[in-house]
Protein backbone atom coordinates (compact mmCIF):
# COMPACT_ATOMS: atom_id res chain seq x y z
CA UNK A 1 0.00 0.00 0.00
CA UNK A 2 2.94 2.11 -0.12
CA UNK A 3 5.01 3.12 -2.93
CA UNK A 4 8.18 4.88 -2.23
CA UNK A 5 9.12 7.97 -4.36
CA UNK A 6 12.58 9.49 -3.95
CA UNK A 7 12.26 13.49 -4.38
CA UNK A 8 15.06 16.33 -4.65
CA UNK A 9 15.03 20.01 -4.09
CA UNK A 10 17.21 20.11 -6.78
CA UNK A 11 15.19 21.11 -10.45
CA UNK A 12 16.84 19.79 -13.98
CA UNK A 13 17.20 23.48 -14.97
CA UNK A 14 19.79 23.98 -12.10
CA UNK A 15 17.57 25.70 -9.83
CA UNK A 16 15.84 25.33 -6.33
CA UNK A 17 12.57 23.71 -5.50
CA UNK A 18 10.27 24.96 -3.07
CA UNK A 19 9.11 22.18 -1.84
CA UNK A 20 9.11 18.49 -2.89
CA UNK A 21 7.16 15.27 -2.66
CA UNK A 22 8.91 13.13 -0.46
CA UNK A 23 8.70 9.06 1.02
CA UNK A 24 6.12 6.76 0.68
CA UNK A 25 2.77 7.47 -0.19
CA UNK A 26 0.40 5.54 2.01
CA UNK A 27 -3.09 4.61 1.88
CA UNK A 28 -4.85 5.33 5.19
CA UNK A 29 -8.28 3.97 4.51
CA UNK A 30 -8.94 0.48 3.71
CA UNK A 31 -12.11 -0.86 3.89
CA UNK A 32 -14.29 -1.92 1.15
CA UNK A 33 -16.56 1.08 0.48
CA UNK A 34 -16.54 4.51 -0.07
CA UNK A 35 -14.36 6.98 2.05
CA UNK A 36 -15.39 10.91 2.18
CA UNK A 37 -13.80 14.15 2.54
CA UNK A 38 -10.15 13.39 4.41
CA UNK A 39 -8.36 15.87 6.26
CA UNK A 40 -5.04 16.21 7.67
CA UNK A 41 -3.59 17.66 10.83
CA UNK A 42 0.31 18.69 11.32
CA UNK A 43 1.54 16.84 14.62
CA UNK A 44 5.42 17.42 16.39
CA UNK A 45 5.63 13.66 15.32
CA UNK A 46 3.74 12.17 12.83
CA UNK A 47 0.15 13.62 11.26
CA UNK A 48 -3.34 12.93 12.15
CA UNK A 49 -6.24 12.16 9.27
CA UNK A 50 -9.84 11.86 10.22
CA UNK A 51 -12.57 10.88 7.30
CA UNK A 52 -15.73 9.78 6.65
CA UNK A 53 -16.17 5.97 5.52
CA UNK A 54 -18.85 3.64 4.33
CA UNK A 55 -19.65 0.98 6.34
CA UNK A 56 -20.24 -2.73 4.61
CA UNK A 57 -21.45 -0.78 1.65
CA UNK A 58 -24.62 0.28 3.76
CA UNK A 59 -24.52 3.80 2.52
CA UNK A 60 -24.21 4.68 6.38
CA UNK A 61 -21.02 6.85 6.87
CA UNK A 62 -19.26 6.88 10.22
CA UNK A 63 -16.64 8.99 11.39
CA UNK A 64 -12.85 7.98 11.52
CA UNK A 65 -9.19 9.25 13.02
CA UNK A 66 -5.99 7.49 12.04
CA UNK A 67 -2.60 8.59 13.96
CA UNK A 68 0.33 8.61 11.30
CA UNK A 69 4.23 8.67 12.13
CA UNK A 70 6.44 11.15 10.09
CA UNK A 71 6.64 8.66 7.07
CA UNK A 72 2.70 8.07 6.69
CA UNK A 73 2.81 4.91 8.79
CA UNK A 74 -0.56 4.33 10.85
CA UNK A 75 0.47 3.97 14.02
CA UNK A 76 -2.12 1.06 15.18
CA UNK A 77 -5.96 0.77 13.85
CA UNK A 78 -7.75 3.85 13.13
CA UNK A 79 -10.50 5.40 15.73
CA UNK A 80 -14.07 5.41 15.00
CA UNK A 81 -14.65 9.00 16.79
CA UNK A 82 -18.72 8.78 16.20
CA UNK A 83 -20.79 6.87 18.35
CA UNK A 84 -24.19 6.33 16.70
CA UNK A 85 -23.96 8.09 13.03
CA UNK A 86 -26.41 7.39 10.52
CA UNK A 87 -24.75 9.63 7.77
CA UNK A 88 -21.68 11.24 8.47
CA UNK A 89 -19.14 13.74 6.57
CA UNK A 90 -17.43 16.80 6.63
CA UNK A 91 -14.64 15.63 9.05
CA UNK A 92 -12.13 18.24 10.80
CA UNK A 93 -9.33 17.78 12.91
CA UNK A 94 -7.41 20.63 14.48
CA UNK A 95 -4.80 20.19 17.18
CA UNK A 96 -5.40 22.14 20.16
CA UNK A 97 -2.22 21.12 23.19
CA UNK A 98 -2.17 17.50 24.08
CA UNK A 99 -5.81 16.89 22.30
CA UNK A 100 -7.61 16.51 19.09
CA UNK A 101 -10.71 18.31 18.65
CA UNK A 102 -12.76 16.96 15.54
CA UNK A 103 -15.66 18.20 14.14
CA UNK A 104 -18.83 16.68 11.63
CA UNK A 105 -21.62 16.76 10.11
CA UNK A 106 -24.35 13.92 11.24
CA UNK A 107 -27.68 12.55 10.28
CA UNK A 108 -28.34 10.62 13.52
CA UNK A 109 -31.00 12.64 14.79
CA UNK A 110 -33.81 12.93 11.90
CA UNK A 111 -33.62 11.90 8.15
CA UNK A 112 -32.55 14.93 6.21
CA UNK A 113 -31.67 16.94 8.63
CA UNK A 114 -27.92 16.94 9.49
CA UNK A 115 -26.77 18.52 13.02
CA UNK A 116 -22.75 19.36 13.85
CA UNK A 117 -21.23 17.16 16.43
CA UNK A 118 -18.05 17.70 18.14
CA UNK A 119 -15.38 15.34 20.09
CA UNK A 120 -11.73 15.22 21.50
CA UNK A 121 -9.19 12.76 21.18
CA UNK A 122 -6.23 12.13 22.64
CA UNK A 123 -2.63 12.59 21.11
CA UNK A 124 -2.40 8.39 21.32
CA UNK A 125 -5.63 8.04 19.76
CA UNK A 126 -7.92 7.64 22.80
CA UNK A 127 -11.52 9.47 23.30
CA UNK A 128 -11.81 12.27 25.33
CA UNK A 129 -15.14 11.94 27.13
CA UNK A 130 -18.16 12.19 25.46
CA UNK A 131 -18.91 13.55 21.91
CA UNK A 132 -21.25 16.50 21.90
CA UNK A 133 -23.84 17.64 19.52
CA UNK A 134 -23.51 21.41 18.83
CA UNK A 135 -26.60 22.52 16.59
CA UNK A 136 -29.80 21.69 17.14
CA UNK A 137 -32.61 23.58 14.74
CA UNK A 138 -33.96 22.35 11.60
CA UNK A 139 -32.63 22.28 8.29
CA UNK A 140 -29.45 21.00 7.29
CA UNK A 141 -25.82 21.67 8.84
CA UNK A 142 -22.40 21.20 7.10
CA UNK A 143 -19.19 22.39 6.44
CA UNK A 144 -17.88 22.71 9.50
CA UNK A 145 -14.57 24.89 9.98
CA UNK A 146 -12.66 24.79 13.68
CA UNK A 147 -9.60 26.47 15.41
CA UNK A 148 -8.35 26.00 18.53
CA UNK A 149 -8.01 29.11 21.09
CA UNK A 150 -7.11 29.88 24.73
CA UNK A 151 -10.00 28.71 26.01
CA UNK A 152 -11.43 25.72 23.77
CA UNK A 153 -12.12 26.10 20.18
CA UNK A 154 -13.99 28.25 18.01
CA UNK A 155 -16.58 26.46 15.18
CA UNK A 156 -18.29 27.73 12.19
CA UNK A 157 -20.66 25.61 10.39
CA UNK A 158 -23.23 26.75 7.18
CA UNK A 159 -26.57 25.94 8.38
CA UNK A 160 -30.48 25.58 6.95
CA UNK A 161 -32.41 27.15 9.41
CA UNK A 162 -33.38 29.69 8.70
CA UNK A 163 -34.99 28.85 5.08
CA UNK A 164 -36.02 25.12 4.78
CA UNK A 165 -38.61 25.38 2.30
CA UNK A 166 -36.26 25.30 -0.65
CA UNK A 167 -32.72 22.60 -1.06
CA UNK A 168 -30.00 23.72 0.72
CA UNK A 169 -30.05 27.31 1.07
CA UNK A 170 -27.34 28.48 4.67
CA UNK A 171 -25.82 30.93 5.92
CA UNK A 172 -22.81 30.61 8.18
CA UNK A 173 -23.22 30.53 11.58
CA UNK A 174 -19.95 30.73 14.70
CA UNK A 175 -20.13 29.57 17.87
CA UNK A 176 -17.08 29.73 20.93
CA UNK A 177 -16.55 26.56 22.76
CA UNK A 178 -15.10 25.18 25.96
CA UNK A 179 -12.85 22.58 26.25
CA UNK A 180 -15.07 20.14 26.56
CA UNK A 181 -17.28 21.21 23.93
CA UNK A 182 -19.98 22.65 25.28
CA UNK A 183 -21.24 25.95 23.97
CA UNK A 184 -19.80 29.42 25.72
CA UNK A 185 -21.89 31.69 24.00
CA UNK A 186 -25.33 31.79 22.05
CA UNK A 187 -24.60 30.97 18.19
CA UNK A 188 -24.08 33.63 15.86
CA UNK A 189 -25.41 33.90 12.45
CA UNK A 190 -22.49 35.59 10.54
CA UNK A 191 -24.55 36.88 7.40
CA UNK A 192 -27.88 37.23 5.70
CA UNK A 193 -30.19 35.61 3.58
CA UNK A 194 -29.60 32.02 2.85
CA UNK A 195 -28.30 30.93 -0.11
CA UNK A 196 -27.15 27.99 -1.65
CA UNK A 197 -23.60 27.14 -0.65
CA UNK A 198 -20.97 24.14 -0.75
CA UNK A 199 -18.44 25.31 1.78
CA UNK A 200 -17.05 27.11 4.36
CA UNK A 201 -13.57 27.62 6.09
CA UNK A 202 -12.16 29.75 9.25
CA UNK A 203 -8.62 31.14 9.88
CA UNK A 204 -7.75 33.44 12.78
CA UNK A 205 -6.96 33.13 16.09
CA UNK A 206 -6.66 35.25 19.77
CA UNK A 207 -7.77 38.50 18.10
CA UNK A 208 -10.79 37.29 15.96
CA UNK A 209 -11.38 35.47 12.92
CA UNK A 210 -11.76 35.25 9.09
CA UNK A 211 -13.96 33.46 7.46
CA UNK A 212 -14.96 32.68 3.84
CA UNK A 213 -17.85 30.71 2.50
CA UNK A 214 -19.42 30.75 -1.09
CA UNK A 215 -23.41 31.60 -1.61
CA UNK A 216 -25.00 31.71 -4.32
CA UNK A 217 -21.64 30.86 -6.25
CA UNK A 218 -20.00 33.69 -5.00
CA UNK A 219 -17.34 33.81 -2.62
CA UNK A 220 -17.81 35.81 0.68
CA UNK A 221 -15.04 36.85 3.08
CA UNK A 222 -16.05 38.17 6.89
CA UNK A 223 -13.88 39.33 9.90
CA UNK A 224 -15.39 38.72 13.33
CA UNK A 225 -14.13 39.86 16.64
CA UNK A 226 -13.12 36.67 19.47
CA UNK A 227 -17.02 36.32 19.85
CA UNK A 228 -17.87 36.11 16.16
CA UNK A 229 -19.62 39.39 16.12
CA UNK A 230 -18.63 40.88 12.72
CA UNK A 231 -16.21 43.90 12.44
CA UNK A 232 -17.01 44.88 8.78
CA UNK A 233 -20.01 44.08 6.39
CA UNK A 234 -18.47 40.83 4.22
CA UNK A 235 -16.75 41.37 1.18
CA UNK A 236 -17.77 39.47 -2.17
CA UNK A 237 -14.53 38.04 -3.42
CA UNK A 238 -15.39 36.63 -7.13
CA UNK A 239 -17.07 33.82 -8.42
CA UNK A 240 -16.74 30.54 -7.18
CA UNK A 241 -17.27 27.98 -4.57
CA UNK A 242 -15.50 25.06 -2.68
CA UNK A 243 -14.20 27.79 -0.52
CA UNK A 244 -10.32 27.59 1.85
CA UNK A 245 -8.71 30.19 3.68
CA UNK A 246 -6.06 30.68 5.62
CA UNK A 247 -4.11 33.22 7.68
CA UNK A 248 -0.90 34.38 6.37
CA UNK A 249 2.18 37.21 7.41
CA UNK A 250 0.34 40.01 5.93
CA UNK A 251 -3.10 39.08 6.73
CA UNK A 252 -5.26 36.17 4.77
CA UNK A 253 -5.50 34.18 1.70
CA UNK A 254 -8.72 32.43 0.64
CA UNK A 255 -9.02 30.18 -2.53
CA UNK A 256 -11.55 28.49 -4.22
CA UNK A 257 -12.21 26.42 -7.79
CA UNK A 258 -15.07 28.48 -10.88
CA UNK A 259 -15.64 26.58 -14.04
CA UNK A 260 -11.80 26.69 -15.77
CA UNK A 261 -9.24 27.36 -12.88
CA UNK A 262 -8.53 27.63 -9.41
CA UNK A 263 -8.39 31.30 -7.88
CA UNK A 264 -6.32 32.24 -4.58
CA UNK A 265 -7.28 36.20 -3.08
CA UNK A 266 -3.95 37.76 -1.38
CA UNK A 267 -5.74 39.94 1.55
CA UNK A 268 -5.15 42.39 4.05
CA UNK A 269 -7.06 41.71 7.47
CA UNK A 270 -9.96 43.46 6.49
CA UNK A 271 -10.26 41.33 3.14
CA UNK A 272 -8.81 44.12 0.74
CA UNK A 273 -6.76 42.86 -1.74
CA UNK A 274 -3.26 43.54 -1.92
CA UNK A 275 -2.00 41.85 -4.63
CA UNK A 276 -3.31 40.49 -8.25
CA UNK A 277 -4.83 37.21 -7.83
CA UNK A 278 -2.84 34.13 -8.37
CA UNK A 279 -5.57 32.27 -10.59
CA UNK A 280 -4.29 28.59 -12.29
CA UNK A 281 -5.98 27.96 -15.12
CA UNK A 282 -7.30 23.98 -15.47
CA UNK A 283 -6.05 22.31 -18.62
CA UNK A 284 -9.22 20.21 -19.64
CA UNK A 285 -12.23 20.98 -18.16
CA UNK A 286 -12.83 22.09 -14.10
CA UNK A 287 -10.67 21.41 -11.17
CA UNK A 288 -12.12 19.14 -8.93
CA UNK A 289 -10.34 20.20 -5.65
CA UNK A 290 -8.48 22.81 -4.34
CA UNK A 291 -7.19 23.52 -1.13
CA UNK A 292 -4.37 26.20 0.49
CA UNK A 293 -2.06 25.96 3.25
CA UNK A 294 0.92 28.63 4.86
CA UNK A 295 3.92 27.36 5.55
CA UNK A 296 5.32 30.12 7.95
CA UNK A 297 6.94 31.93 4.87
CA UNK A 298 4.86 31.18 1.65
CA UNK A 299 1.25 29.71 0.60
CA UNK A 300 0.68 26.43 -0.96
CA UNK A 301 -1.89 24.92 -2.97
CA UNK A 302 -2.71 22.00 -4.07
CA UNK A 303 -4.85 21.31 -6.72
CA UNK A 304 -6.50 18.09 -9.04
CA UNK A 305 -5.88 18.49 -12.58
CA UNK A 306 -5.35 16.85 -15.67
CA UNK A 307 -1.46 16.39 -17.20
CA UNK A 308 -0.57 17.87 -20.26
CA UNK A 309 -1.74 15.58 -22.82
CA UNK A 310 -5.10 15.03 -21.14
CA UNK A 311 -4.39 11.30 -20.30
CA UNK A 312 -4.30 11.68 -16.20
CA UNK A 313 -5.45 13.44 -13.47
CA UNK A 314 -3.25 14.12 -10.31
CA UNK A 315 -2.99 15.88 -7.27
CA UNK A 316 -0.44 18.78 -8.03
CA UNK A 317 1.12 20.88 -5.14
CA UNK A 318 2.54 24.44 -5.70
CA UNK A 319 4.20 27.14 -4.02
CA UNK A 320 3.27 30.74 -4.23
CA UNK A 321 5.78 33.74 -3.54
CA UNK A 322 5.40 36.98 -2.07
CA UNK A 323 4.56 38.41 -4.89
CA UNK A 324 1.54 36.17 -5.57
CA UNK A 325 3.16 34.39 -8.63
CA UNK A 326 3.70 30.47 -8.96
CA UNK A 327 7.45 29.63 -7.72
CA UNK A 328 8.51 26.46 -9.47
CA UNK A 329 7.16 23.74 -11.35
CA UNK A 330 3.94 22.23 -10.02
CA UNK A 331 4.81 18.96 -7.81
CA UNK A 332 2.76 15.60 -8.56
CA UNK A 333 1.87 14.89 -5.09
CA UNK A 334 -0.31 11.53 -5.81
CA UNK A 335 1.02 8.12 -6.34
CA UNK A 336 1.35 6.13 -9.78
CA UNK A 337 -1.41 4.67 -11.51
CA UNK A 338 -3.83 6.92 -9.38
CA UNK A 339 -7.30 7.30 -10.70
CA UNK A 340 -9.75 10.11 -10.34
CA UNK A 341 -8.23 11.68 -7.18
CA UNK A 342 -10.32 14.24 -5.83
CA UNK A 343 -10.61 16.25 -2.40
CA UNK A 344 -7.04 17.46 -2.08
CA UNK A 345 -6.11 18.78 2.23
CA UNK A 346 -3.06 20.36 3.10
CA UNK A 347 -1.04 20.63 6.30
CA UNK A 348 2.41 22.51 7.34
CA UNK A 349 4.38 22.80 10.74
CA UNK A 350 7.76 22.30 12.14
CA UNK A 351 9.10 22.30 8.54
CA UNK A 352 7.11 20.33 6.71
CA UNK A 353 3.72 19.19 5.53
CA UNK A 354 1.30 17.05 4.01
CA UNK A 355 -1.32 16.24 1.47
CA UNK A 356 -4.66 14.06 1.27
CA UNK A 357 -6.69 12.84 -1.07
CA UNK A 358 -9.41 10.53 -2.11
CA UNK A 359 -8.32 7.95 -5.16
CA UNK A 360 -9.70 4.77 -6.60
CA UNK A 361 -6.74 3.40 -7.83
CA UNK A 362 -6.91 -0.08 -5.65
CA UNK A 363 -10.27 -0.60 -6.66
CA UNK A 364 -12.18 2.15 -9.12
CA UNK A 365 -14.91 3.70 -7.82
CA UNK A 366 -14.56 3.43 -4.58
CA UNK A 367 -12.32 5.88 -3.62
CA UNK A 368 -10.12 5.45 -0.39
CA UNK A 369 -7.92 8.23 1.64
CA UNK A 370 -4.13 8.64 0.53
CA UNK A 371 -1.22 10.41 2.19
CA UNK A 372 1.69 11.85 1.05
CA UNK A 373 4.47 13.90 3.21
CA UNK A 374 5.70 17.18 1.96
CA UNK A 375 9.49 18.61 2.44
CA UNK A 376 10.19 22.03 2.56
CA UNK A 377 13.32 23.28 0.35
CA UNK A 378 15.83 25.10 2.06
Amino acid sequence: DATPNAASCDDPDGGRAALVAAGPGTRVSTTPAAAWSPVVACLDDGFAVAWSDEFMGTGVHWVYLALLDENGVPRGEPLRVDTQATGAGDALVVRRGDELGVAWYDYRNLHGNSEIYFARVSLTGAPIGAEVRITNADGVSHSPALLPTDDGYALAWLDGRDDISVMDPVEPFFVRLATDGAPLATERLVSAPPATGHGLSMAGGGDGYAIAWDAADRVRFARGDPDGALRSAPVDLGSGWRTTIVETASGYAAAWVSFDAAHVAHLDADGARILPDTIVEARHGRPSGVDLAWTGSFEVIALVDWDEDGSQEHVYVTAIGADGSMTGAPVVASLPREFMPVSPRLCFGGGRGAVVWLDGRDEPGNYDVYFRRLELCE
